[in-house]
This record gives C-alpha cells, sequence and structure tokens, in this order.
C-alpha cells in the first residue's frame, strides 16, 4: 500500500517524533474508551526527542498538528491545541514525552459563569461565548430559524456545558474542519453541514490480503428498539386555556413496537412553532442509536462529521452513505526511535460508528441547572422611575449574582408577581416598587423562569415602625408616589389599647351597594376642617337618648318642601340676639293651655282662661302706625355631596397600572405626505428615530381616518327625541317636567354594532383581485403570501460562517403565523412609548384568534376618559353638553325640563366627538388602535341640580371597527405601508379569511357648572 508515517508540528518544530497516538472524534460531544469528555476530538499522543529540554512551557496550551503521510502525501490532519504535556524516562538518545491534543472549544470548559442573555437567538449566544474566548474560527450552517430567547441565564456553570445545553435544546451538532493553520468549529442542524468524502470508500474482507487503496475490512449493521413517539406541554400565562400540546412521531419503525411514547412537560417553549421543532428535536435525540453501523478500516480519510459511500459490499443496501458519528483512531510509528526502535511497520486502523446519512445524529439533552430554593433580588427600573411595570404587574429585577448588571431596566425581563389573590378582574394588587427587595422563586427550579413570591425589608428599607417596639401593629401602608406622604390601614393588638387607624393621604371615599351599619360603644369624635356635605334621598332618622348640643357659629338654615313638625316633651325656648321672625303664607295659629303672653317692654298682652289682659301706658285703637316687619328668609341651600360612580367600583380601582411618569416630548411636526409612512417604515427598522406626523393631513383625507377631518361633524345628527315646546315659557306658567335620568342625548347616525360595514367585511376577494385590482403582490417580508415560500434569510456576518437553504413551503397556518408576528412588529412604528404601548399587541392577537367578537380594554376605557377631559378645544363634546345645561336648566325649580331635551341633543350634535390624533398617538400606538370613532352614544345618567350649581355625571360609549375596506387599501398612501398591505391579506383573502371586530370603549365623566 506504499509508506506510511506521522509527524507532529507544534511549538518547537518537528523536535518531537511520534510513536504511537490514539485518538477519539465524534459528532459534538462523548467519551473515550477511558472515560474522558470529548468535545468534538481528543488524541493521546507518545514521543519521542533526542532533546531532553523540551518544557511544558513551550507547549501547554498552544497549537499543534498530527499530520498522517501516505506515499508522501498528507492525507489527514489534525490541528488542535495542547491540553497537556507530560515527559518521561531518558535513555541513552531519546526522552520520552507525550501529550494530548483537542480542540480550542475545550478552553470553554475552564471558564464558570452566571449571567443573564436577553432576545437573543441561540446561534447569537454561542457566538458571543466563542469569542469572549477569542475563537474565530467557527462557522454556522443553520437551516431552522432560532426564535429570540427572552431571558436565558448561564446559571453557575462552565461556558461549555452552557455552550452544549443550548446547542442541544436548539438541535445543534457540531463538528471540526482541519488545515494545517487552523481547526474550524461548524455548528449545523441539518445533514448537508457535514462533510463530503470524494470517491467511495471499498469493502474489502481478505484477512492477510494486500489492497491498493484503504478499504473497510469489516462492517456491521444494528438497529434496535428505541421511542416511537414524543409528546410534550408547556404553559404560558398569556394563553392560560391553550395547553401548548405538541407531538411528533418516528419513522423506519417497522421493526418495533409502536407504543413507546416519552412524555415530557414542561417542554420549555411558549409558542407552537418553537414547541413542534423542539419535540422533534427531541425524538431526533432519542432514537438516534436506533440504526446504526459499526466497522474498521485504514482509511486515515475518515473522521468525525465525514460522510462516505460504501461500495463493493455484497449486501448492495450496505453501500449507502454514511456519516461518521464516532471514531476511533490508532497509530504505531516503532521506527521512529531509529536504532532502538522495533523492526515492526508504521501501521494505521480505525474503528468507526455510522448512521444513515438521511437521519440525523442529534446531541443528547444536558441538564439544565437547578436553583435549589429561593433567592432576593432587587426591583429595578428607570433611572429617578418609582414604580415600572409593564400592563400585566411585571418588573424588572437585577440579582446579587449578576455582575454585569447596570441595575436599570435593562437588567432582566419581565417578571410576574405573585399576588396575594388574582381572579378575573378581581383580587388584590402590590407592585414591588424599584429598590424594594424581592423574593424570588423559579418555576420548576428553572433560571429562565423567575418569579416574585415575596418581599423582604433590610438594613435600608425599614417597617413602617421600629421594632421590637411596635411588634404588636399589623401595618398596611403605601408611599406617595413622586411625592412625600403615605396611605395607611394599621392595627394595634396590644391589650388594652386595640385599635384599628385608617390614614388617607389625599381623598378617601367609599361606596357601599347595599346597607352601612356602624355600631360605636362609646364615643364618636368628628372633626372636618372645611366643609361637610350629606344627601340622604329617602329618610333620615335620628334618635337621641340623651341631650342634643348644637353650636354654630354663623347662620343654621333648615329648609324643608313640606311641612316641619317639632315636638317638644316640656319647653322651648328660643333665645334670640335680634329679632324672630314667623312668617305664614296663610295662617299663624298659637295653642296654649294655660296662658299666651306678648310682652314689649312694659306693655303686654296675656291670654288665659280668665279672659284677655291688656297692660300698656296707651293702647292705640285705629289711630294710625304702622306693623313691624322681620328681615325675612335669608336661608342658603345646601350644596350636593359628590357622587361616585354608580354600581362600580371607585375610579382608582379600575384604573390600570402604567408606568409612573412618561417624558413629554416637544417635537417638530411635519406635515402628512403620500410618501410619509415608507419612510417612517424604513426609518423603523434601521433605527433612525421617528418625526411624528401632524394630525391635520394636507391635501386630503387623513389616511388613518374613517371619515375626512375636514367634515368631522357632517356623520353625527341629533335624536328625534324631545319637543321644541319649552322655548319662550314664561317663569309665571306652571312648573316644568323635569327630565327623567338617566337619557340618551345622543346618538350618531351610524349604527352601533354594525356588522355590515364595508370594513367588517373579510374572505371576500380571491388572489387575481388582490393583485389587479388593489396591486396587492409584494405582501409580506418574509414569505409570499399566496404561495407559502419561505424567502430565504441571510445570517449576520459575525457569525464567520454561512447558510443553506433549501425551498420551503409553509401552510396557510404557518404562513398567518408568520405574517400576525410581521404585523405586531411594523405596528411598533407607531405604538413604541407611553401606557397604551402594548394595546395594539393585544388587539392583532384577538384578530388572529379569529372569534369576530368585540373588544374591549381597561386601558381604551381609560382613553377615552383622559382624550374626552383633555379636550378644552371650543368643538368639545363636553363643553357643548355643559353650556347647554347651563342654558336650559330651570335654576329657579332646580331642574332641567324634559321639553328642552332636544335643544341639548342639538347642541351635542354641533361638537366634535373624540378622536386620537394628537402627536401622543402616534407614539402610543391608539392613531391606529382607534384613531376616530365609527358610532357613539352619550348618556346622561345624573343631573343634580343645587342653587346655582350643578353636578352631572355622562356616560360616553363609543365604537370603532378594527378593519379595512376597499376605501383604505385603495388610497395610495395605505398601500405604501406594508402593515396594511399585511393586514388587508389577511382579513380579505379568501384562504386567510381572518374577521375583524368591534372595538368598544366606555367612559363615565363628571360635570360641574355654576349659573351665568
Amino acid at each position: 500500500m506504499g509508506t506510511l508515517n506521522f509527524r507532529l508540528v507544534s511549538g518547537v518544530g518537528e523536535a518531537l517524533v511520534v510513536r504511537d497516538y490514539q485518538g477519539h472524534e465524534s459528532v459534538s460531544d462523548s467519551h473515550d474508551a477511558q472515560g474522558n469528555p470529548v468535545y468534538g476530538f481528543r488524541y493521546h499522543i507518545e514521543l519521542a526527542s533526542r532533546d531532553s529540554s523540551i518544557s511544558a512551557e513551550q507547549l501547554v496550551d498552544t497549537t499543534a498538528v498530527l499530520e498522517v503521510i501516505r506515499d508522501g502525501e498528507v492525507v489527514q490532519q489534525v490541528h488542535g491545541i495542547v491540553r497537556s504535556f507530560s515527559r518521561g524516562d531518558t535513555g541513552h538518545h531519546h526522552t520520552y514525552y507525550s501529550l494530548t491534543l483537542v480542540p480550542a472549544l475545550e478552553r470553554l470548559s475552564l471558564r464558570h459563569n452566571s449571567r443573564i442573555f436577553q432576545h437573543k437567538t441561540v446561534p447569537e449566544i454561542l457566538a458571543i461565548l466563542l469569542d469572549e474566548m477569542h475563537i474565530t474560527d467557527y462557522a454556522f450552517s443553520v437551516k431552522r430559524e432560532c426564535a429570540p430567547r427572552e431571558f436565558c441565564v448561564q446559571y453557575r456553570e462552565t461556558d461549555l456545558a452552557f455552550f452544549h445545553r443550548l446547542a442541544a435544546e436548539e438541535g445543534l451538532m457540531y463538528t471540526f474542519s482541519h488545515e494545517s493553520e487552523k481547526h474550524t468549529l461548524i455548528v449545523t442542524d441539518n445533514s448537508a453541514g457535514f462533510t463530503q468524502l470524494g470517491g467511495t470508500v471499498p469493502y474489502n474482507v481478505l484477512s492477510g490480503g494486500v489492497a491498493e487503496t484503504p478499504y473497510v475490512s469489516a462492517i456491521s449493521e444494528t438497529k434496535q428498539s428505541e421511542v416511537t413517539e414524543v409528546a410534550m406541554r408547556d404553559y404560558s400565562f398569556k394563553k392560560p386555556d391553550y395547553n401548548f400540546k405538541q407531538s411528533a412521531l418516528g419513522s423506519d419503525m417497522a421493526y418495533q413496537l409502536p407504543d413507546y411514547q416519552h412524555y415530557d412537560a414542561p417542554g420549555r417553549y411558549k409558542d407552537d412553532a418553537s414547541g413542534k421543532a423542539f419535540s422533534q428535536i427531541r425524538l431526533e435525540s432519542l432514537r438516534r442509536a436506533s440504526h446504526t453501523a459499526s466497522g474498521k478500516s485504514n482509511q486515515a480519510k475518515l473522521q468525525a462529521g465525514v460522510v462516505f459511500t460504501l461500495a463493493d459490499h455484497l449486501d448492495s443496501t450496505m453501500n449507502r452513505p454514511w456519516l461518521i458519528v464516532g471514531i476511533d483512531h490508532q497509530g504505531s510509528q516503532p521506527q521512529a526511535l531509529e536504532e532502538s526502535g522495533g523492526s515492526g511497520a508504521t501501521t494505521y486502523s480505525n474503528q468507526f460508528v455510522v448512521i444513515p446519512n438521511e437521519t440525523l445524529w442529534r446531541m443528547q439533552p444536558h441538564p439544565k441547572p437547578q436553583v435549589d430554593g429561593p433567592m432576593v433580588a432587587t426591583v429595578v427600573g428607570p433611572q429617578g422611575e418609582e414604580i415600572y411595570c409593564d400592563e400585566h404587574g411585571r418588573v424588572k429585577l437585577s440579582f446579587p449574582w449578576d455582575r454585569y448588571s447596570n441595575e436599570d431596566e435593562h437588567s432582566s425581563c419581565w417578571v410576574r408577581v405573585a399576588q396575594g389573590w388574582a381572579g378575573a378582574q378581581y383580587g388584590m394588587v402590590a407592585l414591588p416598587r424599584v429598590g424594594h427587595e424581592v423574593i424570588v422563586t423559579f418555576l420548576n427550579g428553572d433560571p429562565d423562569q423567575p418569579l416574585v413570591t415575596g418581599r423582604t425589608y433590610h438594613a435600608t428599607n425599614t417597617p413602617p415602625y421600629s421594632l421590637p417596639d411596635n411588634k404588636t401593629k399589623t401595618v398596611i401602608r403605601t408611599q406617595t408616589h413622586q411625592g412625600t406622604g403615605f396611605n395607611e390601614l394599621s392595627f394595634e393588638d396590644q391589650s388594652g389599647s386595640e385599635k384599628i387607624y385608617l390614614h388617607a393621604q389625599k381623598d378617601y371615599e367609599a361606596l357601599v351597594e347595599n346597607d352601612s351599619t356602624t355600631q360605636i360603644k362609646h364615643d364618636r369624635h368628628l372633626t372636618v376642617e372645611n366643609d361637610r356635605y350629606s344627601h340622604v334621598q329617602v329618610n333620615d332618622h335620628l334618635s337621641i337618648d340623651g341631650e342634643q348640643r348644637t353650636a354654630i357659629k354663623q347662620n343654621l338654615t333648615l329648609a324643608t318642601d313640606a311641612s316641619l313638625h317639632q315636638k317638644v316633651g316640656q319647653k322651648t325656648i328660643v333665645d334670640s340676639g335680634s329679632e324672630v321672625h314667623l312668617k305664614a303664607g296663610k295662617a299663624v295659629v298659637l295653642d296654649a293651655g294655660n296662658e299666651i303672653t306678648v310682652k314689649v317692654g312694659g306693655s303686654f298682652i296675656k291670654v288665659d282662661a280668665g279672659g284677655v289682659h291688656v297692660v300698656s301706658g296707651a293702647i292705640n285703637l285705629n289711630s294710625g302706625g304702622s306693623a313691624g316687619s322681620g328681615s325675612g328668609y335669608g336661608g342658603q341651600p345646601a350644596t350636593m355631596p359628590n357622587i361616585l360612580k354608580a354600581l362600580t367600583p371607585p375610579e382608582e380601582a379600575q384604573a390600570p397600572s402604567f408606568a409612573a411618569s412618561e417624558v413629554q416630548a416637544s417635537p417638530q411636526l411635519i406635515p402628512y405626505s403620500p410618501n410619509l409612512i415608507q419612510q417612517v417604515e424604513a426609518d423603523m427598522l434601521t433605527g433612525t428615530p421617528i418625526t411624528p406626523v401632524c394630525k391635520v393631513p394636507v391635501g386630503g383625507p387623513c389616511p388613518f381616518g374613517d371619515f375626512d377631518a375636514s367634515n368631522m361633524v357632517a356623520m353625527f345628527a341629533p335624536s328625534s327625541s324631545g319637543s321644541n315646546s319649552a322655548q319662550g315659557k314664561s317663569e309665571t306658567e306652571s312648573k316644568e317636567v323635569a327630565l327623567t335620568t338617566p337619557v340618551m342625548i345622543f346618538e350618531t347616525k351610524r349604527q352601533m354594532d354594525d356588522m355590515n360595514a364595508k370594513d367588517m367585511h373579510h374572505g371576500d376577494y380571491d388572489e387575481q383581485t388582490l393583485k389587479e385590482q388593489f396591486d396587492l403582490r409584494d405582501v409580506s417580508a418574509k414569505l409570499n403570501a399566496y404561495t407559502g415560500l419561505k424567502f430565504p434569510e441571510v445570517y449576520p456576518g459575525y457569525y464567520g460562517g454561512y447558510s443553506r437553504q433549501t425551498e420551503e413551503y409553509l401552510s396557510l397556518a404557518e404562513r398567518s403565523e408568520i405574517m400576525f408576528d410581521e404585523f405586531r412588529d411594523l405596528a411598533k412604528m407607531f405604538s413604541w412609548h407611553g401606557a397604551y404601548k402594548n394595546v395594539i399587541n393585544e388587539m392583532i392577537t384577538h384578530m388572529q384568534k379569529n372569534t369576530g367578537e368585540p373588544f374591549s380594554s381597561p386601558l381604551l376605557d381609560q382613553a377615552l376618559k383622559e382624550q374626552i377631559e383633555g379636550d378644552d378645544s371650543e368643538n368639545s363634546s363636553l363643553q357643548h353638553i355643559k353650556d347647554a345645561l347651563i342654558k336650559n336648566i330651570e335654576w329657579s325649580e332646580g331642574i332641567y325640563p324634559e321639553a328642552k331635551e332636544e335643544l341639548l341633543t342639538s347642541e351635542v350634535g354641533r361638537s366634535i366627538l373624540p378622536r386620537f390624533d394628537d402627536f401622543k398617538d402616534y407614539t402610543n400606538g391608539l392613531v391606529i388602535c382607534v384613531h376616530d370613532i365609527w358610532s357613539a352614544q352619550i348618556t346622561l345618567q345624573s343631573l343634580q341640580v343645587s342653587g346655582n350649581q350643578f353636578t352631572a355625571t355622562v356616560h360616553y360609549r363609543v365604537q370603532d371597527h378594527f378593519g379595512l375596506d376597499d376605501a383604505d387599501i385603495s388610497n395610495w398612501a395605505y398601500r405604501q405601508a406594508r402593515i396594511f398591505r399585511l393586514w388587508f391579506v389577511l382579513q380579505r383573502w379568501e384562504q386567510f379569511d381572518f374577521k375583524p371586530f368591534i372595538t368598544e370603549m366606555n367612559a363615565t365623566v363628571t360635570i360641574k357648572g355654576t349659573r351665568i
């Protein structure tokens, strides 16, 4: 077969000659025969040298290359780093040495760390680990798109263990490509990523036979029963009713029973796409040894990760491509010691394990570190922020072990917070604030799934009352946000001093839907430092067993619309410092059992059983003079108290939790132009800051609106109820009939719950119509929406590698999922700031569920109320209602006349209803969530008139449609934005047919006014 020899080139040149070597190689990680871990390859090389002074310092952690030379040609190279170097005995002419050659990847096993990666894919994380170790010779050949991981923790593990764990989870495998100056790590998830050996390797079983070319001398095929099916489930709090069940079924299983199911939960995925891939990856790793072959050869070109084709086997089924997944090399070169060496020839052989090339040798799952108990963390947020959370009440944390944390809003993912009680819009909410220390547990011990389960005080954050001095107190105390003060409910349990203390820093409101009973067994003290207002709508009963004492420093007014009855068991004494004036519209009757006396100075009139006694210095009858007069009634009416919202909790109880403060920008507004949306979309993708759009469109209607801004009032018309008979009515006529509340005072011409509107159509166009009539050919940037062909992706260059892409056609379900994700990504250009920025994602997800059911959100209700109350323009609907009430209330009677209802309706009809087109709406998403409204109803819920003041509650019910009509997409400005092309095709193409829906918003506001 020709000459064969081995050579080692290292940091000492060729001073070391190879005596023999053993090497083990594998696809990804394994162990050699001695139990040593192998990370791709591991060679033990026995050496000799005439130089006895070669030291470990010259070679350890440096590169070396082992070469196999046949007939003067290098047929195989193994390049690596020297992990260990040993010096043995020294003879007359030679010193014996040995070294271990491993890949540079093994250096990662010497680094141990704990840290957090956020919003990165596994290939990106692996590249970071390699770059940190200055490993630059690597390449990725990854076909499947790995989803970014929101939160990925390396926890108390080596970089290499972390590398293997992530690679195994994503189904990645690795091998090495060797050259004289380097070895390249190749990471792949598909068979195309492995090296093809040209030609064939013959099968030759001639014992002692001589062959001209290397050959396979033995090979045996093995099939064994393995897991046939993998089933997995998981859970996401964002979709609590969905079990995320996924399964994968094996193939080539005719030789075994089909009932070997491997079930695992949680599957560690949060969406169906990842779950489907993880299930398949798990199945392939469990079945990787179901069909193998092992053999022997003297072909030195065989290495792990190499695909070779066997030839000349008597069984033709064996003459096929095989992938080498493990191989042991042995080489012996006895003549290397020259005169002291043996006379044997240089030999080389290997034993290999292969699998059919069409199957994959997935890595076995590596154990994930478990957090063995709770730990503490600190709540963090943006600088200057006191409360920082998302719409789910989640917070950001900084862990003590995270040395890379900047202790800001980027320190962790959003972490859920356990509450004492959590139901469907009821329960308890107490958010930990920035700087608070919390106790964190991890679901199933998984460091990637933290959960705040408790709070703790420490030396800086101390309890509200000092301990142990106040150990008998139980306290709930909050702290005023961005200010000083607190609210508190505390309980004192010290015997003899038991007490409940309630402190409201500003207002205190309580709403009791039925009865309230309070029994006080001793004194009650009430101090009101300003005014007190009470309103009893039916009867007021007061019973006092002892005395009642009332001291009033100014006037006392008692007014009743009916009769005043007073019954005194003994005496009634009125002592007036100035006058007593009794006035009756018809009669005054004084009825006494014994006597009545009228006394002025020395004169008096006394009436008793004996007669009428008149005593006076002079008695004047019909002799002139005039009757005395009093001051007359001058009492003031009582002011009505504030009214809480009927049948709903106080407003604070329903208001959503927002990030506590927002930066109010002062942008330079620019006018709308037809290519503006396209520019904004491009800016969004490149990270260029976005300049907000002016809310007044130039040269036509706003592309986001349901109607032209110049003709907004035209869609509204007053209700036909009521009459105009009250106009000009004199105050001397009979009393007016009061308007009964609640009463609808306004309704748009457009109907509520209108499912027949043009923008509610769905699934009504075929592909040809969408392309030819609406020019909707380029819909998605990721795939062909109509054929399902997935567009190839180019991986970033810093991976240092390459990618291969084969034609892949996606199902309708897979297409729609990708397009909805793209829809959500593009929506960020309109929803990147503020408390409402996540509403658009909820609405897109609601459309994706395809129920067509109406959508509502407390956040939209809050936004509607803010818009109504914040509109101080002269066309504000709230201002028009207030003006109409002031103008038409019958102040003398304290009512709004029923006959003037139409005047109120007409006044509202001249106003402009709420719109979301301010600057902030172009950044918080409301401009695309709602923008303007389709239909509305306004109801006057209550009206209280007291003296010259009134208080009214008004309820707005408004609706919009989350859908697009033909006119929308026919608008050139609309069609330039990919977000609207995606939306229209998802809604209107007959194959997708995703239903639009009605968006409903409700808000109740209070109006107060004073007579002019």
